[in-house]
């Protein structure tokens, strides 16, 4: 019986190893990133249980977050923002799923875990997300010039204008008039203070 139980628990300890082993070869400070680094393992050849778990643990936080983010466009569409700064650790990890799709196309089987995989294709919503970010942006700037508004608003607005393009150059031309516009109007507003500061400031405008 003594003999069982130091088998049983030297069994138990393997285990814990090993599950351990591979938790602590996970990367990444989001779940999306940390399910990257978990099927990168697959991918590698770290196929035992083990590995297998903690995919699935992983994956299942990624799945989880992304419907998160994807579910909160429905109630406020501004929510396109986080999808745009977040979707290419998206594209990234089902880049992989896509590989172990091919790999395993009946799934991953260890000796007693196992994992399925299943591509999303998330580019369109990309485009999308970029799209309604950069149409955000822009249109924040073109409220301050269309009303009266200071020197630092202005500068808000060319930078508003900037991180438009930063998303999306689909208002390309729209952002370009309004930025030159809007520019010239700043460095007027420069010039006007006639402080050697301010010329040195329009001048970089």
């Amino acid at each position: 019986m003594k003999k069982i139980y130091i088998v049983f628990s030297v069994f138990l300890l393997i285990l814990i190893s090993l599950s351990s082993c591979a938790s602590s070869k996970i990367r990444g400070a989001n779940p999306v990133q940390r399910a990257h680094s978990a099927a990168q393992l697959l991918l590698k050849g770290s196929t035992a249980d083990a590995y297998i778990k903690q995919f699935n643990v992983e994956m299942d936080k990624a799945k989880a977050d992304i419907n998160e983010k994807t579910a909160r466009v429905n109630l406020n569409p501004e929510s396109y923002e986080i999808i745009a700064d977040s979707i290419d650790d998206w594209l990234q990890l089902y880049e992989l799923i896509a590989i172990l799709e091919s790999r395993y196309p009946n799934g991953l089987y260890g000796k007693k875990q196992s994992a399925f995989f299943s591509y999303v294709d998330y580019k369109p919503l990309k485009e999308t997300a970029n799209q309604y970010t950069a149409e955000k942006y822009f249109k924040q700037a073109r409220a301050i010039a269309e009303r009266p508004h200071s020197l630092n608003e202005t500068i808000s607005a060319v930078e508003y204008l900037h991180k438009s393009l930063s998303y999306s150059n689909h208002l390309l031309e729209e952002t370009q008039t309004l930025g030159a516009s809007l520019s010239y109007e700043a460095a007027l507003k420069f010039y006007e203070t006639k402080t050697s500061d301010s010329l040195k400031n329009a001048h970089a405008y």
